[in-house]
C-alpha cells in the first residue's frame, strides 16, 4: 500500500521507532517528501481488532494542517481499522472487503496529509477545492 501512495504522490513512509502509542499493534509512520525530504506529516495505524475498539473502518485527524498564526503544524492523522492480526509467524490475509476500506481511508489520511492547503480556511475532509478531487480521483471506481 505505501508503494503505491508513494508512487502516485511522491512520499515515502518510515516507521517511527518507540513512538508513542495507545496499544502496542499501533505504528507510526512518518511521510516525508521524496524530492527533499521534508516531513510532510504522520500517519497512525491501528490495524488490528481488540476489545473496546471501534469495529469498523475510519480515518480521523488528529493535528490539523493549516497555517494559523504564520505557524504551520505537521498533520497527524490516524487509521483505524479491523483487519485479521498475523498469527504463528503467518502474514494477515485481508479480504477484498478490508484491502478496499484500508485503501479508502488511507486515502483520506493522505488527503489531510498532503498539502497544500496550508493557507485554506478548511483543510482536510471540509475542503471543497481540486485538491480533493486531485487525490481522490485515482481511487473513484469506473
Amino acid at each position: 500500500m505505501f508503494e503505491v501512495f508513494g508512487m502516485l504522490y511522491g512520499v515515502r513512509f518510515e516507521e517511527v521507532q518507540n513512538a508513542p502509542v495507545w496499544s502496542p499493534d499501533v505504528r507510526l509512520y512518518r511521510v516525508t517528501n521524496t524530492t527533499d525530504n521534508a516531513t510532510v506529516g504522520y500517519l497512525y495505524l491501528d490495524l488490528y481488532p481488540r476489545d473496546g475498539k471501534y469495529s469498523s473502518f475510519m480515518e480521523s485527524t488528529l493535528i490539523k494542517g493549516r497555517v494559523k498564526d504564520s505557524v504551520y503544524p505537521v498533520p497527524v492523522v490516524a487509521v483505524v481499522a479491523n483487519c485479521p492480526a498475523p498469527a504463528n509467524g503467518t502474514p494477515s490475509l485481508l479480504s477484498m472487503y478490508d484491502m478496499e476500506s484500508l485503501f479508502h481511508e488511507t486515502g483520506h489520511a493522505m488527503h489531510d496529509i498532503l498539502p497544500p492547503p496550508r493557507t485554506e480556511h478548511f483543510p482536510g475532509q471540509a475542503y471543497r477545492g481540486t485538491l480533493l478531487r486531485r487525490h481522490r480521483r485515482p481511487w473513484k471506481n469506473g
